[in-house]
């Protein structure tokens, strides 16, 4: 069930276009997780939606095209007849009963109805189901919660530009003197630049202030106009820039999360330990982005051989034994949470809400360590 049109998630309704947390630093070229995070980006680069891995520093990152992805996991889709996908359409509510969801309204394009509900994956990003069963939330702390993003392309840049580092960079603080001295909207001041394969296209990110409209059609979109007639008229060699395209939504980096039998927290960051009921490694160094216009500060793990591991407790609800969670809404702390919401590792804790959930009710944490356990095999075996 998707409440946009296509399926991809945040890829294709925020234009999403790298997936982050997907290798094992500093080696680069190799995977952090066995399954759907090996198999859907090998995936991706088959079928041209993805390119190669680009190293930035010490992390890298696979470009992605957001509408080719749709495509291919449309296909996939279609693959699977025993899959029912619900596009434009959410969960409006739910029944509880004994500490499980027993039913919930779904409201389609087609109309609403009711299913009966064997288990239930979360992986709105937002804890959805959790308000609608009333089950306690981590909320975000207001001052460390991180900035939301919109992203924009522009097309037509002279390709010494797109594809030099140092000439991006130069950009970049041209257009942040330009915005402090108000040439450009203030927003623009938090707007980060990403080259791509195409030797005249860039993608920018904007991050956002929580209390931002920006992200509203009309506004940002009028702050991309100024932006490209200002690079226009101002810069040599950037006449023939186009707007190619604005995500139709903004990127929500940080919002509520489970409240689930394990919460996953800075410390097991700084001090990784081994974890009996691990089920995925996050990879991808916390990212925090709480300034919208400090750009992110990265913390890096002590030792990149020694990753923070992800139980399978934080994927469990604590007052419901048929629901996991998976990707942005798994229980973390505002730290720990900067790592693990990355497209790369939300592939990986997807995967295993998945499998767990197939393994309801859950009892003790025994009980999770051999969910686990057979977990690992299943990867270890199963051919995807």
């Amino acid at each position: 069930m998707d409440p946009n049109p296509h399926p991809g998630g945040v890829v294709t309704s925020a234009h999403v276009h790298t997936i982050c947390g997907l290798y094992r630093p500093p080696k680069h070229d190799a995977y952090a997780n066995c399954g759907l995070a090996t198999t859907i980006p090998e995936l991706l680069r088959s079928k041209g939606a993805a390119s190669s891995p680009i190293q930035l520093n010490k992390v890298s990152i696979l470009p992605v095209n957001p509408a080719a992805v749709s495509e291919v996991f449309t296909t996939l889709i279609h693959q699977h007849p025993s899959i029912t996908f619900y596009p434009r359409s959410t969960v409006s509510s739910v029944t509880t009963e004994n500490r499980k969801i027993t039913s919930a309204r779904l409201l389609t394009p087609l109309g609403t109805h009711s299913i009966q509900v064997s288990a239930v994956v979360d992986t709105t990003g937002c804890a959805q189901i959790a308000t609608l069963a009333k089950h306690p939330t981590i909320e975000p702390d207001a001052q460390t919660q991180q900035n939301d993003a919109h992203i924009f392309s522009i097309s037509g840049f002279p390709p010494e530009t797109a594809n030099s580092p140092n000439a991006r960079l130069q950009l970049h603080a041209q257009i942040h003197l330009a915005s402090r001295r108000g040439y450009l909207p203030n927003i623009c001041r938090a707007a980060h630049i990403h080259p791509t394969n195409n030797p005249e296209l860039l993608h920018i990110t904007v991050d956002l202030p929580h209390d931002s409209e920006s992200a509203q059609d009309k506004t940002f979109a009028t702050a991309v106009e100024q932006l490209i007639h200002y690079l226009r008229d101002e810069i040599p060699g950037m006449k023939n820039l186009r707007c190619e395209s604005i995500a139709p939504h903004r990127g929500i980096r940080e919002s509520a999360r489970w409240l689930t039998r394990s919460i996953l927290r800075a410390a097991d960051f700084d001090n990784p330990q081994s974890r009996t009921d691990n089920i995925a490694l996050a990879a991808w160094p916390r990212e925090l982005r709480t300034h919208h216009r400090a750009g992110p500060q990265f913390l890096f793990p002590n030792n990149p051989d020694n990753l923070p591991q992800i139980p399978l407790s934080c994927l469990i609800a604590r007052d419901l034994d048929n629901l996991t969670c998976g990707g942005r809404c798994i229980g973390a702390d505002s730290s720990a949470h900067a790592s693990i919401r990355v497209l790369g590792t939300a592939l990986a804790t997807g995967q295993a809400a998945g499998f767990a959930a197939c393994e309801h009710p859950f009892g003790n944490q025994q009980h999770l360590d051999s969910i686990a356990t057979a977990y690992h095999h299943w990867l270890d075996t199963c051919p995807f």
